[in-house]
């Protein structure tokens, strides 16, 4: 559903958590939530990723 709708192949979004220093989609998945949770409780966002050699494109 994510890859349909980012309009990806399903492989890439399966190697998106290695792209940023992640074993597995699951532990990507779990970074979200728990950055979503602490940004709800604590009323303010703090970067995802911290790693400087993770490659964001925009």
């Amino acid at each position: 559903m994510i890859a349909r709708k980012c309009n990806v192949s399903e492989t890439t979004v399966l190697r998106l958590p290695k792209h940023v220093g992640l074993q597995t989609f699951t532990d990507l998945k779990l970074l979200f939530q728990n950055h979503l949770r602490d940004a709800t409780s604590k009323g303010a966002l703090r970067p995802l990723i911290s790693d400087p050699r993770a490659k964001v494109y925009s």
